[in-house]
């Protein structure tokens, strides 16, 4: 997103996001005729957005065949949808299964000038049943964290 990426202020530019996606003329046009669409774009490559980062933290974990233990993170920047791998611990793919239902949670919340943090539902589980009927199970929580140095790129 960072080639459309706005800053405070400045006029969102409709061609470095056509741009960007790879959208034709007609497509372009499509999407702004869009009255949702073409609302929320512009917002979604705001600074108040984009600085946002997900975070998907483990708070309790027993029998993870992966390894995984209390304090882990999974980070994902760039408005609670990009993966930060540098900052990110390694992540079992069975973890990850209710990561769209967060991303899509706290978009509709920003979008919306609703503090992400406010979300109802928090918490989730990989979908092992632990070791009873299964191996293990890991339980996460997720936040939203304000990252407040600016991105130029």
């Amino acid at each position: 997103m960072s080639h459309y990426r706005t800053k405070k202020g400045e006029k969102f530019e409709w061609k470095a996001f056509q741009e960007h996606m790879g959208y034709s003329d007609e497509e372009l046009e499509a999407f702004k005729k869009d009255p949702k669409k073409s609302k929320f774009a512009p917002i979604m490559a705001s600074p108040d957005i984009l600085n946002k980062t997900l975070v998907v933290e483990v708070v309790e974990s027993k029998g993870c065949a992966q390894g995984m233990k209390p304090g882990d993170r999974l980070y994902l920047k760039e408005g609670c949808s990009m993966l930060d791998p540098e900052r990110s611990d390694p992540w079992c793919g069975h973890a990850m299964h209710a990561l769209y239902s967060f991303t899509a949670c706290c978009h509709s919340l920003m979008q919306n000038g609703i503090d992400p943090n406010t979300m109802h539902w928090e918490a989730f589980s990989c979908p092992d049943a632990g070791p009873k009927y299964g191996w293990g199970q890991v339980k996460m929580k997720c936040y939203v964290i304000d990252e407040t140095e600016e991105k130029d790129s």
